[in-house]
């Protein structure tokens, strides 16, 4: 899927998303109005932030890519796998 950060941020906080797919340009964009890739609630504390599972990282065309599976999609992968 790919949205804007309300779109992201409607199906995070639904579970709904099972895997990251991210690319992270060299660049700096700084402010009060950058960008975010999720909005909503958000966490209060770096403790609270959600660690992606089987993270890879990539190199793509000087760009860093990142992809990983949400700790809830996990679950459910093993459970599928286990019937």
């Amino acid at each position: 899927m790919e949205g804007g950060s309300r779109v992201l941020a409607s199906f995070f906080e639904a579970r709904q998303i099972d895997e990251v797919d991210v690319f992270i340009a060299p660049i700096v964009e700084g402010g009060n109005d950058s960008y975010s890739p999720i909005s909503g609630a958000g966490v209060e504390t770096m403790a609270e932030a959600i660690r992606l599972a089987r993270q890879e990282i990539s190199i793509v065309d000087g760009d860093v890519r990142m992809r990983g599976m949400m700790p809830w999609s996990v679950a459910r992968v093993a459970a599928a796998d286990s019937t």
